[in-house]
């Protein structure tokens, strides 16, 4: 049984935007001109642990080429809390990801279930060097990392890439190797003196791809976690956090799924999600409560670096951090003047290093992370802001100040700001996006 209404020819999409009651001016004390703006510090939500870029193959090899002196600016501009944006997290891959040069893993020979010719030996031309120069910019750096996909002869069908059974082989012996494969990475990257904080166990679990990547079902999913890679890690001591991830929404609830499993989540730290829709997230925290959330990877775009991307960026940003997350990752930092992946698309980046040109160019995400992450403390808690007209977000800083955003794209105008009972009028720039700065 079903049953349907029947509208006619002029209800559209825009028709009931156009009618949504919000855009009249005609409730009680509905006020459509001013923005208004209330925070109340008392009410309180995540403690904030920074925000992340992600370093890959293509961009740590294109930052190499590029002047010493640009190299430097580079690092100082991302990770100095005191110069530039002070970004706290690294997003590592796991092997290869699209932005490598091509497929590699760490375990490059057939059925090596005892990773015996394990190597991160690849990672030490670029990776490597890219993260300890960032660490020693930014000696409190953090690391979270997962993997594209398993080590090729792990899969069905026996490479990294392509979409045709891309799962990975659902045999003891195989899921074994796995959970030893990343106990393996843990290790070797905290020999070399970076130790992974967070892991993940896959990128995007629910998507098959032209490039490396692996589709898991949920039910296996789970079980590696619960029956493999928890005794793995357990048997060797590590202290990497595993977090559940990464998961997406538009596709489906994988994640959602995964995390009814009570022995999951006994085992995972947290719940990595990348793009989704907060309002799942949001569902998530209910059904799940007091499970921790973080945020892995941006929207990639398409390599034009455009202004209006980098304000849709913005409101990611917003978006992420008013559902809780207590980290929020850019996909790739940097890449060169082409911008392009080894699987031949194109994506945007908060800097190109131009070997041409033998220079270091700031692209407009760079200014948008900018301000968030210049102003928002790790430690800090977000507390509850609302506006009417305009999405807002604020964070106390152990400091003691707000740090409060909002944007205003249309003419230049004022909002009145209302914290715990008391008032002041900020002024919004015309076409702007705004970080204050409240003692």
């Amino acid at each position: 049984m079903h049953a349907v209404v029947s509208l006619p020819s002029d209800v559209s999409r825009e028709t009931l935007r156009k009618s949504n009651w919000f855009l009249f001016s005609d409730q009680p004390l509905q006020d459509n001109t001013n923005v208004n703006i209330e925070i109340r510090t008392q009410q309180q939500f995540q403690v904030w642990n920074g925000f992340a870029g992600a370093v890959s193959e293509l961009g740590a090899k294109a930052l190499a080429a590029i002047p010493a002196a640009e190299r430097d600016r580079f690092f100082v501009e991302v990770f100095s809390r005191g110069e530039g944006m002070g970004l706290d997290w690294i997003r590592l891959p796991v092997g290869a990801s699209d932005f490598a040069v091509d497929e590699y893993s760490h375990s490059m020979t057939p059925d090596d279930f005892e990773m015996k010719a394990f190597s991160i030996e690849r990672d030490q031309k670029w990776i490597i060097p890219f993260i300890k120069a960032a660490k020693a910019v930014n000696p409190r750096l953090r690391i979270h990392a997962s993997p594209w996909s398993p080590p090729g002869w792990m899969k069905l069908s026996g490479a990294m890439d392509g979409v045709e059974k891309s799962e990975i082989r659902n045999e003891p012996a195989v899921l074994k190797a796995y959970a030893r494969y990343l106990r393996r990475f843990v290790e070797a990257y905290a020999e070399q003196g970076l130790p992974i904080d967070r892991l993940m166990v896959q990128n995007e679990m629910d998507s098959p791809a032209p490039f490396p990547g692996c589709r898991w079902d949920v039910e296996l999913f789970v079980r590696f976690h619960t029956d493999y890679l928890r005794e793995e890690f357990a048997r060797h001591s590590l202290t990497t956090e595993v977090w559940g991830g990464t998961f997406r929404t538009m596709s489906g609830l994988q994640g959602h799924q995964a995390f009814e499993s009570a022995d999951f989540r006994s085992f995972v730290k947290g719940a990595a999600f990348q793009y989704s829709f907060p309002r799942l997230l949001q569902d998530f925290q209910v059904q799940f409560p007091g499970t921790r959330l973080m945020h892995t990877e941006t929207v990639c775009h398409n390599g034009d670096n455009s202004w209006t991307q980098a304000a849709s960026q913005f409101d990611d940003v917003l978006s992420y951090l008013n559902a809780n997350v207590d980290v929020f990752s850019y996909w790739n930092l940097v890449l060169d003047q082409e911008a392009k992946s080894g699987w031949g698309w194109l994506q945007n980046s908060m800097f190109t290093a131009d070997a041409v040109g033998k220079r270091l160019r700031a692209n407009p995400d760079a200014d948008v992370f900018r301000l968030f992450s210049s102003n928002i403390q790790v430690g800090a808690r977000r507390v509850q802001a609302f506006s009417y007209l305009a999405e807002t977000l604020c964070f106390r800083n152990p400091d003691g100040s707000l740090a409060l955003f909002l944007r205003n794209l249309e003419a230049a105008r004022t909002a009145n700001l209302t914290v715990d009972g008391k008032s002041q009028v900020l002024p919004l720039p015309e076409r702007s996006l705004c970080a204050f700065r409240i003692p």
